[in-house]
């Protein structure tokens, strides 16, 4: 029986735990992550003004969390706020950061290998607000920077178009030649697809990516567009289909069906540091300390459709239970990290198998 994510709070599977993730990557300023003064942050905030955040996340989502931020924190301007891909994102911080004129404050990156290589390079600054010891050692490193949004990675089709039956139940099954042409994917600049490829090659082998290519993937440019695709028929399956947005369509009418695939689902974690360097730290501070709060984090389970790590927080409405999913995550972030150029060959190659 296929397991939908449409309202069902149902036991999904049995529960596999998220194995133990390693953190060694990167040193935080020792004097910065052992003090923490929520009122001098606020008094310095107010001096500066404003806030730049440079995030991949979708711009409405971005949006409808600054609100909420500034709701808290009127004083604080985040016109600034930049949005865009991983990819044009870490090209446009490659140029700060090599020109010593770094302009963001805060910032969150899909691309998790990618952020993992700017804190292991010195480009975050240290910094520990009480609200990480609410998050599990997995999703964070101490004093440096916190996982605040868990993303499942899933299979989506239009049940307008395509029957229950005919839907793939497992990533395993997309290797079959009738879903040949039939499937999409999410291009290499969007980020996420970095622990989608990693967890399946672990999982299903090695030549698992290179066997998908030869059932020659659509391949589109963003989470929406895959979605948009099953709408207008481009294709059957989306193949990477976050849950939050699986849930925006869904909320807006859309006959759009998830499948949490059997043999696992694949969990993109967005984490969030404070920028060195940044025309902002006091104001990067205090939204760091904000949005790991249980209300912040509350607000971006409301707003973003996403899990979060803490456990006091409860999981969007529509999705399972965290503890019911087949968790699918590297077990060592440091050897993940150490993979973000392979990944990147690999899914070029795969980009270009047409």
């Amino acid at each position: 029986m296929t397991h939908r994510i449409a309202l069902s709070r149902r036991t999904l599977l049995a529960s596999a735990a998220a194995a133990a993730a390693t953190w060694s990557v990167g040193k935080p300023d020792s004097a910065r992550a052992q003090t923490f003064d929520r009122d001098a942050l606020i008094a310095g905030a107010k001096k500066e003004g404003n806030l730049v955040w440079y995030a991949t996340t979708g711009e409405d989502q971005i949006n409808q969390a600054l609100k909420r931020f500034k709701a808290e924190y009127p004083f604080i301007d985040t016109s600034g706020t930049v949005r865009a891909s991983s990819g044009r994102l870490k090209a446009r911080l490659d140029s700060e950061i090599a020109t010593s004129r770094v302009l963001g404050d805060a910032l969150q990156m899909g691309s998790f290998g990618q952020f993992l290589n700017y804190a292991k390079a010195g480009a975050l600054d240290g910094f520990e607000t009480p609200e990480m010891n609410a998050f599990p050692a997995s999703f964070k490193q101490q004093g440096l920077w916190t996982v605040f949004r868990n993303s499942p990675v899933l299979i989506a089709y239009n049940s307008q178009k395509v029957t229950e039956a005919d839907a793939p139940k497992s990533w395993a099954a997309l290797l079959d030649p009738k879903y040949q042409g039939k499937i999409a994917l999410l291009d290499s600049t969007t980020g996420g697809q970095h622990v989608h490829w990693h967890v399946l090659r672990d999982k299903l082998g090695p030549d698992y990516w290179a066997k998908l290519a030869d059932n020659k993937p659509v391949i589109v440019s963003s989470p929406n567009a895959v979605i948009d695709g099953l709408l207008t028929g481009d294709f059957a399956f989306a193949c990477h289909a976050y849950g939050y947005t699986v849930v925006e369509y869904q909320r807006n009418g859309a006959p759009i069906k998830a499948i949490i695939p059997s043999d696992g689902v694949p969990i993109l974690v967005s984490p969030i540091g404070v920028l060195k360097g940044g025309p902002n730290p006091n104001a990067a501070r205090l939204f760091v300390d904000w949005i790991l709060s249980k209300k912040g984090q509350t607000a971006i389970v409301e707003i973003m459709n996403d899990y979060s790590p803490r456990s006091d927080v409860p999981a969007p409405a529509g999705l399972p239970a965290w503890d019911n999913l087949n968790k699918l995550v590297p077990p060592n972030w440091d050897a993940f990290a150490a993979t973000t150029g392979e990944f990147g060959k690999d899914w070029e190659k795969l980009q270009a198998k047409k």
